[in-house]
């Protein structure tokens, strides 16, 4: 893979929007992610496809206890990731948006998540995992 993309998504992944709660800064949707990877080493995502369903959840769940963050409803950053860039979601139907996602909107409207074919195939090697992992934890995940 070249080494444009991996530097394309290094930038895409510091610049993951985060918003904030009260002062404090909401990291779910680069928990999201960093469980995603996971997934990823763990033969857990197939075909780009990253399900709003139990085991992403639990996933997802142990990543934000293992850095002590309060846990952001899995459905919130499984709706808002899609405005980053990387992160895209398939409609059931034509239309996939909506100002108030709940859990039974993503369920009734959304097939799964899917990253661009460009990083999927970059996280497909343990040294880019690693790369993104350690931009993730130092940039967004540090206290």
């Amino acid at each position: 893979m070249s080494v444009f993309h991996k530097e394309l998504y290094s930038d895409m992944i510091l610049r993951i929007k985060c918003g904030s709660y009260q002062g404090r800064r909401i990291k779910a949707k680069p928990l999201l992610f960093y469980s995603v990877i996971i997934m990823i080493e763990k033969d857990f995502v197939h075909d780009n496809c990253i399900y709003f369903d139990k085991v992403s959840e639990e996933f997802y769940k142990k990543i934000s206890a293992t850095y002590g963050e309060a846990i952001t409803p899995f459905f919130k950053p499984f709706y808002y990731l899609q405005f980053d860039g990387f992160w895209h979601l398939k409609g059931k139907r034509d239309n996939v948006k909506t100002n108030r996602p709940s859990p039974r909107f993503i369920r009734e409207n959304i097939e799964y998540a899917f990253l661009d074919n460009a990083l999927w195939d970059l996280l497909q090697e343990a040294s880019i995992r690693e790369h993104f992992k350690l931009i993730i934890e130092s940039h967004h995940l540090k206290q």
